[in-house]
């Protein structure tokens, strides 16, 4: 599987493999400038990615942010008592421990409740170590 992709800034458009065009600039022979273009629109404005991503990495991003999540729903129970549901803020929470738990298919479950009660820096760190299998 390739993991490198182009994004053409003209249309808009994500592609595999560029087509090419023989661009003459007036001559009647060849040989002719070999220019890549963008197979949707011919235009060769466009750049190539990666588009794979090691999911360690995007773990490092998404495990902070749970954390920080958790600890402003705590916060705003602190304020308005256990009562107060914000069901956007629940199910974003719910929504990104479960993107976790399916990249990481041996998470367990004593480990999907730390993710949920995760409330600081070292917690973050003992989760990711978790996932890198450092632990």
């Amino acid at each position: 599987m390739r993991s490198e992709k182009f994004f053409c800034n003209e249309c808009q458009k994500m592609f595999g493999i560029p087509a090419f065009s023989e661009e003459k600039h007036g001559l009647d022979n060849p040989p002719y400038e070999r220019i890549a273009v963008c197979p949707e629109c011919r235009g060769d404005d466009f750049f190539k990615f990666d588009a794979l991503i090691e999911k360690t990495e995007v773990a490092e991003r998404l495990v902070p942010c749970i954390m920080r999540l958790n600890r402003y729903v705590n916060a705003l129970k602190d304020v308005f008592g256990f009562e107060v549901k914000n069901i956007d803020l629940y199910e974003s929470v719910d929504m990104l421990a479960e993107l976790i738990n399916e990249m990481f298919t041996f998470v367990n479950s004593d480990v999907q409740k730390k993710i949920f009660e995760m409330g600081s820096e070292k917690d973050v760190q003992r989760i990711l170590m978790y996932l890198r299998g450092e632990l």
